[in-house]
């Protein structure tokens, strides 16, 4: 009994090895198929992720670009706008000051020129009042000497009366009408003038009343004159001597007073011809300082708008080069984009490239571990369908041989071993410690020493997993079916 008894529990640990070492290895290649099947899923998220992330990086690396050059160009355009709206405003105020100035010029030309010809016409009409008067005093002045000369010739020239009658008052006798004198003469032939005729006065004065050795007026005769008609002789009585003295000092005086009035009326001529030249000597220095003043104005005119002009010329190339030295950047920055874009399209490519064969290389390892992994488990498979044969008939023989031992004899389970319960302890004070992996590593050792309790508490840990141990549906089914060989009570899990 003994003997069939050894017989069977090592048939049935052989078994039950064999069976344990199938399971695990098609629990390995199962594993194995999983990871490899996460491997290539994981790669090929990977490569779809990286594939994404390159067409997204592309994608907004041509937007970018597309946005950045959009920007220079309209950056551009500002600043072309800008450039033009600040040139036709400076244009415009150019425009405007230059108006403005002409404007002004000619208002003060203008004026300047009413100025002018209002000066001019007050100084013709006041130098015509004054040659007027002037004349009119020189022709005043020039009567009053010819008529005093006149009188002074006749008085002289009249003989005295031989019955002693009174001479002839010549100064009863209506003077003659003076001669027409013209509107206008020159300053200078009027003092001539007046000067010739005073002159001549005083010549007749000296031939002919200058002396008081020479007759007296009544005694002369009047030989420049015809013979007056006969008239009867009046008598008088004879003159008085103090009348021709107080005549000769009257005709004195008067002589006096005209050469006085000669020479006043000189002086006066000759200062007005001196004031004509100072004042004309003045407006021609008045006049060539306003003339060098307008010159001299016109040419800063000229070259503030020559300075302008230039300005705005070198506003406009300094405009003009900026503009297309931004344009030649932004096309330089254009074609070193789409340089760089061509180069990321080529990298693109080649890691897609590379991407694709390494995928295709790890589905090609995967089918080759998986049909490798079906081969080894059918190997398996027989070599377990051979060996549960040879238990089989070895069982057969066994019982058999001890048929009416075995049927007295109460099935009992094997006792474990004299450690077990040492390993027991140790186990579930390390599990109930937190550490779950000694646990695990005892219990297994438990299970070796032949306790079903252990086998039963790892089927438990690996059904539900615990601390560093994760969840194994495959071992928990082992462990629970060792358990359950052992006497334990375990039941058998549902369909899943």
């Amino acid at each position: 009994e003994a003997e069939a008894a050894k017989a069977r529990q090592e048939a049935e640990a052989k078994a039950k090895r064999e069976g344990d070492e199938q399971a695990r290895k098609e629990a390995e290649a199962a594993k194995a198929k999983q990871e490899a099947e996460a491997k290539a899923k994981r790669e090929a998220e990977e490569n779809a992720r990286q594939d994404a992330e390159a067409a997204k990086a592309k994608q907004e690396t041509e937007a970018k670009a597309q946005r950045e050059a959009e920007e220079q160009a309209r950056e551009a355009e500002a600043a072309k706008a800008k450039q033009e709206a600040e040139a036709k405003t400076k244009h415009e105020a150019d425009e405007k000051a230059r108006k403005d100035a002409e404007a002004a010029k000619a208002k003060q030309e203008a004026e300047a020129k009413a100025k002018r010809e209002a000066d001019e016409k007050a100084r013709k009409d006041a130098e015509a009042a004054k040659a007027k008067q002037e004349a009119e005093a020189k022709a005043k002045a020039k009567r009053e000497a010819e008529e005093k000369a006149r009188k002074e010739t006749e008085a002289k020239r009249e003989p005295a009366p031989a019955t002693g009658q009174a001479p002839v008052d010549r100064a009863a006798e209506p003077e003659p009408a003076p001669a027409p004198v013209p509107a206008k003469k020159s300053s200078m032939a009027v003092p001539a003038i007046v000067g010739v005729v005073v002159l001549a006065a005083g010549v007749g004065y000296m031939m002919f009343g200058g002396s008081a050795e020479k007759p007296s007026p009544a005694t002369v005769t009047k030989s420049a004159e015809p013979a007056p008609k006969s008239e009867p002789k009046v008598d008088v009585a004879k003159v008085d001597p103090d009348a021709g003295k107080a005549s000769a000092q009257k005709r004195e005086a008067e002589e006096k007073a005209a050469r006085e009035a000669a020479e006043k009326t000189k002086r006066e001529a000759e200062e007005a011809a001196k004031r004509e030249a100072a004042d004309k000597g003045k407006r021609e220095t008045e006049d060539k300082k306003k003339d060098a003043a307008e010159k001299t104005k016109r040419e800063t005119e000229e070259k503030a708008k020559r300075e302008t002009e230039d300005k705005k010329k070198d506003l406009a190339e300094k405009a003009k080069r900026e503009t297309e030295d931004k344009k030649k950047d932004v096309a330089e920055k254009a074609k070193r984009d789409a340089e760089e874009k061509t180069r990321q399209d080529a990298a693109g490519r080649e890691t897609a490239g590379r991407e694709a064969a390494a995928r295709e290389a790890a589905q090609r390892e995967a089918a080759q571990k998986e049909t490798a992994a079906r081969e080894a488990a059918q190997r398996e498979a027989a070599a377990r369908d051979a060996a549960q044969k040879e238990a089989a008939a070895r069982e057969a023989a066994a019982r058999r041989d001890a048929e009416a031992k075995i049927a007295a004899a109460k099935a009992e389970p094997p006792k474990p071993a004299a450690g077990a319960g040492s390993l027991m302890e140790q186990a579930s004070a390390a599990e109930q410690g937190g550490r779950v992996g000694e646990a695990v590593r005892l219990y297994k050792q438990a299970v070796a020493a032949g306790s079903g309790a252990a086998a039963k508490r790892l089927g438990d840990i690996y059904g539900r997993g615990a601390g560093d141990v994760g969840r194994d549906y495959q071992e928990s089914l082992r462990f629970y079916d060792i358990a359950r060989s052992r006497g334990e009570n375990v039941p058998k899990a549902g369909p899943r």
